[in-house]
């Protein structure tokens, strides 16, 4: 499973009661893994958090359940 993170949705005029973000495109990793540096883009200078996730791999869609698939359920309490 890859995770990969995508743009930075920090808001930098949140003091001015106004909406703005800074234009990062993708999350960067400033430093090597295992360090406090790997949580900062080297991009942006934001944390890593403040990056919209993007991962398909992560979404499972719902299991469909129907009658069909169990027939000892009746739907509104049908009688056979």
């Amino acid at each position: 499973m890859t995770i990969k993170y995508g743009i930075c949705l920090k808001n930098h005029a949140t003091y001015l009661g106004d909406y703005s973000v800074d234009g990062c495109r993708e999350f960067v990793k400033r430093g090597d893994d295992g360090t406090n540096k790997a949580y900062i883009c080297a991009n942006c200078g934001c944390l890593r958090s403040f990056h919209r996730m993007n991962s398909h791999s992560l979404y499972r869609p719902p299991i469909l359940r129907s009658r069909f698939l169990h027939p000892h359920i009746h739907p509104h309490g049908q009688k056979k």
